[in-house]
Order: C-alpha cells, then structure tokens, then sequence
C-alpha cells in the first residue's frame, strides 16, 4: 500500500522546473479512517498501543483503544509528512498552506468513530471533533526575510476564529493576486476582516 509519504517522495523525484511563480496542491489522506491503514507500520511510526490510552470509558475494550492508538500513530505520520513537504521548499521562497477537510471521532465522547450523527446534548462536542480542524501557515526563512509584512500579519492573525470555506481568500493573499472575486472582509490575513457567524 503506498502512503502520503511516497507522493511527496515521488513529487520531488519528477517535478518539472519551477517556473516564476508556482501553486502545488497535495491531498492527502492524513488520518483519516481507517487510521491503522494511514501510516507505515514500523518502529519509527508504530509508537502507540492500546496500553499507552488511558481512557477507561466503559465502551472502550482493547481493540477500541487500539483503534485511538493508531489515529496518534497516523498523526506522528502526517506531521513527518508536512515535514517532507516543507523541506521541499525550505531553502526557496516559499509559503505553505495547511488544512483538513474534516475530523474524524475516535471514541472521544462516545461509543463512536468516524463522522456519524448524534444526539442533541452531544452536538458541541461532534463539532469540536469532527468540525474544528487545523489550519496552519508555514513560511520558509527565504519567504521570512523578503515578506515581513505578511509575517507580521499571519501573527496578528492567529486567534481569530476561521472558516476554510475562505481558504481562497488567504491565498490571495499570499500570492499579491488582484483578483474581482478577493473579498478583504473574508481573508483572515486582512486589517479588514470580519467574523463571520459559523456555518456547517
């Protein structure tokens, strides 16, 4: 079975000249279920087991905590990977964009895992693990030194709540594009952002 890895590892293998300005989308398949199929099972990545969960929740067996030990193990996977990838670009000037899709449960809550409904009392919690995903900008030390000003921004940023519905907005962003679509309301980047109410 091949892994997030191998298509970074390939990327870089065969990847044409880049010209001036370039825009690189990898999907991943980070974590998602089933987790013990997301990660290469090997010492540097097999780290947990269902012994190191301490959660005793009267649902939870061996075989459960086994299924949350290997969502942390494809975890430690996909970080290596981000890691692959901004190695690619460490030494250009470059900016990188991170964001899930979605969450997945792993017995958090309830006897559950995946993204299945729920009942009413448990909705805050299903929206914390199935709707707050991570949302993260890299920037090279290249990128650093010649975009103080973005720099800047991005860590004016940081505590405002976002949707990834306006995820095209940042890239705009980003990359100076003028564009009539580029609402400054809606790029979190932006002095002139507003937030939204959340919507799912």
């Amino acid at each position: 079975m091949g892994y997030d890895g191998a298509l970074i590892d390939d990327f870089g293998r065969n990847k044409q000249q880049d010209g001036k300005n370039n825009l690189v989308i990898f999907h991943l398949w980070g974590q998602h279920i089933d987790a013990n199929n997301r990660f290469p099972h090997t010492r540097q990545f097999e780290r947990f087991t269902y012994k190191d969960v301490p959660n005793r929740a009267k649902y939870l067996d061996n075989a459960k905590r086994q299924d949350i030990a290997n969502y942390d193990n494809a975890t430690i996977y996909n970080d290596h990977v981000l890691g692959k990838i901004f190695n690619l670009y460490r030494d250009k000037n470059a900016v990188v964009v991170y964001l899930s899709d979605h969450g997945e449960e792993e017995y958090d809550y309830r006897d559950s895992k995946g993204r299945k409904t729920c009942n009413e009392q448990q909705i805050p919690k299903m929206l914390k693990y199935i709707h707050c995903v991570p949302f993260m900008i890299w920037c090279s030390d290249r990128y650093q030194a010649t975009h103080p000003e973005v720099v800047k921004e991005i860590s004016e940023a940081l505590q405002r709540p976002f949707m990834t519905d306006q995820v095209a907005q940042v890239l705009f962003h980003l990359a100076g594009m003028k564009s009539r679509y580029y609402k400054p309301a809606n790029d979190i980047l932006s002095h002139y952002y507003k937030t939204r109410k959340r919507m799912l």
